[in-house]
């Protein structure tokens, strides 16, 4: 019987010593980015939706007691990104991070942005829905971009 209540007396410490939030929320999501930012220069606004972004979002946590963990987005055809985020009960933070965007302008072909990505999200189940905000500029300053009614869905 003293067996029995020692290792049940470890367990509930180790469960205890665990934030259950982090481990709930870690593992390998497919997610999707879409909505819309505006572009503005010195003498034209343009409102363009960006171009559907899917890929895998993977969670990672370096110690299951911390509320911060790594989130590795790899895009289908782009560049790997990484970030850290904090989480606190059913609500991820996300640390501002960099990315590039390839929209069209005012001329014809795509131009390059460097965006300032940061926002927050929030656990359903197994799905996470993440509100972004993206803040940025094209390569040669002309234009500024800004979104903040952009959604991803990590499942």
């Amino acid at each position: 019987m003293k067996k029995i209540s020692f290792v049940l007396f470890i367990a509930v410490l180790v469960l205890t010593s665990c934030n259950r939030d982090v481990w709930f929320m870690e593992g390998e999501y497919s997610y999707k980015i879409s909505g819309r930012v505006e572009l503005k220069s010195a003498d034209t606004t343009i409102n363009r939706s960006i171009d559907d972004e899917i890929g895998v979002l993977r969670i990672l946590s370096q110690d299951s007691k911390d509320e911060e963990v790594v989130l590795a987005f790899n895009p289908l055809g782009g560049s790997v990104v990484t970030t850290t985020a904090r989480i606190d009960g059913k609500k991820i933070e996300l640390q501002n991070f960099e990315k590039i965007l390839h929209l069209r302008a005012a001329s014809l072909t795509d131009e390059e942005f460097v965006v300032d990505v940061s926002g927050t999200g929030e656990r359903y189940k197994t799905t996470i829905v993440f509100s972004l905000d993206y803040k940025g500029k094209n390569s040669d300053g002309t234009f500024s971009l800004e979104g903040n009614d952009l959604r991803m869905v990590a499942y």
